[in-house]
């Protein structure tokens, strides 16, 4: 089973996808990074939890359950907060500057998913985009099946905040080139970052916990 290490390191090799914008972006995306690697981990747990309960009936345990899952839940909430803030940035560096196009577009993609569940979570409304489908607040679900939290955002629809993180990783790693260890290379402070690349590398697989 693929360990918090191994996802941290990718989240690390794609934050230098950012470091045209800034030495503190980098860090960001690695702080991100670090709890997304805690959240895999607490959100399985509480989803697990959650279904033993409902299993057994226990109100009590239930009840124990719940509580754990609103505090995570409240983690997973703050950290959609912080990474559309991000991916926010990273669309207006990439409109004022040259970028692939497959890369922009995909970037655009996924800043709308984080806008479907970011504008219930933060200004309980529907998403102005699904405003005639979606509810204007976003319920915290479970998925016992794949061990993770989300928000169901319409009757249809749950956003699960993993999937959130794995498609914004993946993005990094192909921006950044990672396939090909940080093409150009540049010096800053004695640090080594990488210039973003239109181009990303082939078959990027993300560490994915199941």
């Amino acid at each position: 089973m693929v360990g918090q290490n191994d996802r941290l390191k990718q989240w690390e090799l794609g934050s230098h996808a950012v470091a045209d914008v800034g030495r503190s972006a980098v860090a960001v995306v690695q702080r991100l990074g670090e709890l997304d690697s805690e959240l895999i981990e607490s959100e399985a747990s509480a989803a697990d939890a959650i279904a033993r309960a409902r299993d057994t009936g226990d109100p009590e345990a239930l009840l124990a359950a719940e509580g754990d899952l609103a505090r995570i839940g409240f983690q997973a909430h703050l950290w959609v907060l912080g990474a559309y803030e991000l991916v926010r940035v990273l669309l207006l560096e990439m409109s004022s500057g040259t970028a692939g196009d497959e890369l922009l577009a995909d970037l655009l993609g996924l800043k709308e998913l984080f806008t479907r569940v970011r504008i219930p979570l933060a200004k309980f409304e529907p998403a102005s985009t699904f405003k005639e489908t979606d509810y204007p607040i976003a319920d915290l679900v479970t998925d016992p099946t794949n061990r993770r939290i989300g928000w169901q955002v319409s009757p249809t629809k749950v956003v699960y905040r993993r999937e959130l993180a794995d498609r914004f990783l993946e993005w990094l790693l192909r921006a950044g080139g990672a396939g090909d260890r940080y093409p150009g290379h540049r010096q800053e402070d004695g640090n080594t970052y990488a210039k973003r690349s239109s181009r990303g590398p082939t078959n990027i697989t993300v560490v994915l916990w199941r």
